[in-house]
């Protein structure tokens, strides 16, 4: 096994997530610009890939990809996707198995220092029903710990997190606490991995952890949710930061620096004339393809850097 650091924004902000890896302008100018384009694809690779982290919707922009591109090139080509992991990513990566990337920021980021993939589309993603590029965590504990205020008050706390792995509910909570001092690790009297968003808030409301991590809009998002038993007003947030995405105020709190969503990446053995015309593709679609709709999504924008 192979312990790997990986890093936002290069290494004077390291995100704190020590990732054990198991080894391994519009669409009708678009449609202008590449009218009558068709190309025979170098390599001679009719079918690419898509490694996707998250939902089987999260893949649908797929197959608008192949009714966008496909009949561009002779033989024809496709795009067609499959499921990866935090642990399955890195030999995909390697043995070139997979031709683009979907995921989250931080193995994006480690993807980038160590294979070279290029960012090429960051989503627009609506939460609560704002669209941002950009999300935060949660760090909270129960309305009733007056013992709990400030970050500070974490030292010596048990701190409740999905798992290791998990951005939104680990890692840049974790990170925030390490900016202002805080070892999560060893200042902390306990770290439990509780699995999911909705286990966490559960050990914190039955008191078997004291503070808890979520993404900036998991307790709103379980308090619609009429088969969860959970309130937001069950809870307070520590540590909230005034924010603003695209010059907008925040409509809900946030506990840590904002960090780019899901981009996709191309790896670096794929041909110019394909990444391009990818990139163009996923910027110029519109804002009501059902595609997009399904999976919850704006549009697709350039590139978020990965620094916060």
């Amino acid at each position: 096994m192979r312990n790997r650091v990986c890093w936002i924004g290069g290494r004077s902000r390291l995100i704190f997530f020590w990732f054990s890896c198991f080894l391994a302008s519009s669409a009708a100018d678009e449609e202008h610009v590449w009218a009558g384009f068709q190309k025979v694809a170098r390599s001679g690779k009719r079918v690419f890939t898509v490694g996707v982290l998250g939902r089987p919707q999260d893949a649908l922009f797929v197959d608008h990809l192949t009714e966008a591109i496909g009949h561009s090139f002779e033989p024809n080509i496709s795009f067609v996707s499959t499921r990866i992991t935090l642990g399955t990513v890195f030999t995909l990566v390697e043995n070139q198995e997979i031709d683009f990337l979907y995921t989250v920021p931080t193995q994006l980021s480690c993807m980038t220092s160590e294979f070279d993939v290029a960012p090429i589309a960051t989503r627009r993603n609506v939460r609560q029903g704002f669209p941002g590029v950009k999300y935060g965590s949660v760090i909270y504990a129960k309305k009733d710990r007056d013992d709990i205020q400030t970050l500070k008050d974490v030292i010596g706390k048990r701190v409740v997190a999905s798992s290791i792995t998990g951005t939104g509910a680990c890692q840049i909570p974790w990170k925030e606490l390490e900016d202002n001092g805080i070892s999560m690790m060893q200042d902390t009297s306990q770290v439990i991995f509780a699995g999911g968003l909705q286990e966490v808030a559960d050990a914190v409301l039955d008191g078997l952890g004291d503070v808890g991590f979520g993404t900036m809009t998991a307790l709103q998002e379980m308090e619609d949710d009429p088969e969860v038993d959970i309130k937001f007003d069950d809870f307070k947030i520590i540590n909230q930061i005034p924010t603003q995405v695209d010059g907008v105020d925040l409509p809900f709190p946030v506990s840590t620096k904002m960090y780019p969503e899901w981009t996709v990446g191309a790896l670096a053995h794929v041909e110019s004339e394909i990444v391009q015309r990818v990139s163009s593709v996923l910027l110029g679609t519109p804002t009501n393809h059902s595609a997009l709709v399904a999976a919850g999504l704006v549009r697709f924008d350039p590139p978020v850097s990965q620094t916060p």
